[in-house]
């Protein structure tokens, strides 16, 4: 009997036991999960700590191509005066020097005057050229000073592009020596234009007197 009661009296001790002993919060397991982060998440950095720096976008090691800037060509002369005369004469001899225009654009005046040496040369006579035999044209010759001609023409309507003769010029030679020829002061008016100075364009040539 007393037996009996000693086995009661221990499965009464082990069923308190069972009953008080405390048991797992499955919440909060599951809650101490959700905060573990997964391995694709970001973990967020900790409040006041500074953001982690970020590295800046490769740049190309060419710089970029700059497109081509269009440079203008440089005008063109409205015409070119051309020289023609002998290379060489004899003292006391006359000669003849012609003077050739070839007109690139519409001009309706142009000018320019012709140097030589005048210690050397003399100029006898200047006549038109059979370029001026056109209808509307026509040329003045000036001797501003011994060895500086200026030769005027005037295109009434303007002057279609061509070339020829404008003017024949006659020198004697005084004495042995040599006198250049030149083509200096160019100066045209283009058809709606304005008035222009250029550049000579022109052959300049020697004479020489033996």
């Amino acid at each position: 009997m007393k037996g009996l009661t000693a086995l009661v009296l221990v499965a009464i001790a082990i069923g308190a036991i069972m009953h008080f002993w405390p048991r797992g919060d499955p919440q909060s397991v599951t809650s101490r999960t959700a905060e573990i982060p997964s391995h694709g998440d970001t973990v967020a950095a900790p409040s006041g700590s500074p953001a982690p720096s970020q590295a800046p976008p490769p740049t190309s090691a060419h710089p970029p191509a700059r497109a081509p800037v269009a440079i203008a060509p440089p005008p063109t002369a409205a015409a070119r005066i051309d020289l023609r005369a002998p290379d060489t004469v004899r003292s006391g001899d006359n000669f003849s020097v012609t003077i050739d225009v070839h007109v690139l654009r519409a001009v309706r005046h142009l000018e320019f005057a012709v140097t030589y040496r005048k210690s050397i040369l003399r100029l006898l006579n200047s006549v038109p050229g059979v370029f001026m035999n056109r209808e509307g044209t026509s040329v003045e010759f000036e001797e501003s000073s011994e060895g500086h001609l200026l030769v005027r023409i005037e295109l009434e309507g303007g002057y279609l592009p061509g070339a020829g003769s404008v003017a024949t010029l006659e020198f004697q030679a005084l004495r042995r020596g040599v006198s250049p020829l030149a083509v200096e002061d160019v100066a045209y008016v283009e058809v709606g234009g304005q008035n222009v100075a250029a550049t000579p364009v022109a052959r300049e040539v020697s004479i020489t007197v033996d």
